[in-house]
């Protein structure tokens, strides 16, 4: 597999080549798997998904989640998860009670939450921010 600019290209047993266009990594959804990778995180504008991958709320909202972050490409939010169970130091220092969570943070203070696999809220909390 070749990897050019924002492209990657696949060759296959018949010598045609297949391109597929990557999506640019600015707000790309990334999973900070330490307490020092959230701390650093909450020092900007964000929004972060607290998840759990038995949690079926989580599985349903997770995918537009990704996907509000995908449209909302060159806004101001950067667009974090964290899985409770593998970043308990973060869960813990965000005071994570129920999931999913979605919480805003700006300077290393939070500044807005909500609870629950709601749509529309998150649709408009991204936009509030965004």
């Amino acid at each position: 597999r070749n990897i050019t600019s924002n492209k990657k290209q696949q060759n296959l047993s018949n010598n045609k080549t297949l391109v597929f266009n990557t999506p640019p990594p600015t707000n790309m959804v990334k999973f900070l798997d330490t307490e020092g990778e959230f701390q650093e995180a909450t020092k900007s504008l964000c929004i972060i998904d607290f998840t759990a991958s038995w949690c079926p709320p989580c599985k349903f909202i997770g995918p537009k989640f990704v996907a509000l972050a995908e449209a909302s490409n060159g806004g101001k939010l950067s667009f974090f998860k964290v899985d409770v169970d593998k970043n308990e130091a973060a869960a813990k220092a965000a005071g994570i009670s129920a999931m999913p969570t979605f919480q805003i943070w700006n300077e290393g203070k939070k500044v807005e939450e909500f609870k629950g696999a709601n749509e529309d809220k998150l649709k408009a909390l991204v936009k509030k921010y965004n």
